[in-house]
């Protein structure tokens, strides 16, 4: 599988983890020392658990 599929495979997995409300499995594909940014607001969510945490 190249890295492409593999992405695609991981989104897709998130968000059927989401839909069912399984969010250990829905956080589980970000790494452990993952950040999220959103740049319109300038929040900086650092490490899967705060990711967790914050959604």
């Amino acid at each position: 599988m190249d890295d492409d599929a593999r992405t695609r495979a991981m989104i897709i997995e998130r968000w059927r983890a989401s839909e069912q409300g399984d969010s250990a499995a829905e956080h589980a594909v970000y790494a452990a020392n993952a950040i999220l940014d959103y740049p319109q607001s300038g929040e900086r969510f650092r490490g899967r658990a705060t990711i967790a945490a914050q959604q």
